[in-house]
């Protein structure tokens, strides 16, 4: 199984903001964890774009087994929480959505629905007219400062969990898998964030952990 995760958002579209973040940089922030723990299991799409306004999945060329996941985080009033998975309206939720649904729900538990059918949004459709598995994943809102709080303090939990639900299995940080990625350059984008001060302080979050980061 391979997964290719997009990051929503970016290229100078924040996404939703709240308690001192954006979506767009959060949810970067998750996806770069993804990479590492799943290792050569998974593929990060390019964080610098933002994948709904290029039409970037219309574009794509991939194998069709390839598992996409669009990772987003909601927004709406203080007291909204909960994670949920949004598939194309068209189809039934597969083995590997429902996974996920369970998952994120149980880390972000308040949503009455946590999968969702939508025919409104493009992605969904355009991974469809490709031939491509697609699910868009919202990780709480970002609007909830209790969501926040699990977002940063699980992040890990949540990046093994989208792995487990389809069977990868994360890496062992070994020394020689901390080499390895620490080989890796993480590019992390200035439009993604709120401030420049938000876009170093991940920076160095990520040079805490052993890679190489830098700011562009």
């Amino acid at each position: 199984m391979h997964l290719f995760i997009i990051a929503g958002h970016g290229a100078g579209d924040p996404g939703a903001t709240g308690n001192g973040y954006t979506e767009a940089e959060r949810v970067r922030a998750l996806a770069s964890r993804i990479g590492a723990l799943g290792g050569s299991n998974v593929t990060i799409a390019d964080t610098s774009r933002n994948w709904y306004a290029d039409n970037g999945i219309s574009k794509l060329s991939i194998p069709k087994d390839y598992q996409i996941i669009e990772l987003h985080m909601d927004s709406a009033s203080a007291s909204a929480r909960g994670g949920h998975v949004i598939i194309n309206g068209k189809y039934k939720a597969d083995q590997y959505d429902n996974a996920l649904a369970k998952m994120i729900s149980g880390i972000f538990p308040g949503r009455s629905q946590i999968v969702v059918g939508r025919t409104d949004l493009a992605n969904p459709k355009r991974a469809a007219a490709k031939g491509y598995p697609y699910r868009l994943m919202e990780c709480g809102f970002i609007t909830s400062a209790t969501d926040v709080k699990i977002f940063n303090s699980r992040m890990d939990d949540i990046a093994r969990g989208i792995l487990q639900a389809f069977g990868v299995s994360a890496v062992s940080m070994s020394t020689s898998t901390k080499t390895e990625t620490a080989g890796k350059i993480y590019r992390v984008q200035v439009g993604a964030f709120k401030s420049k001060t938000n876009a170093e302080k991940l920076v160095s979050e990520l040079k805490s952990k052993g890679y190489q980061a830098i700011i562009i």
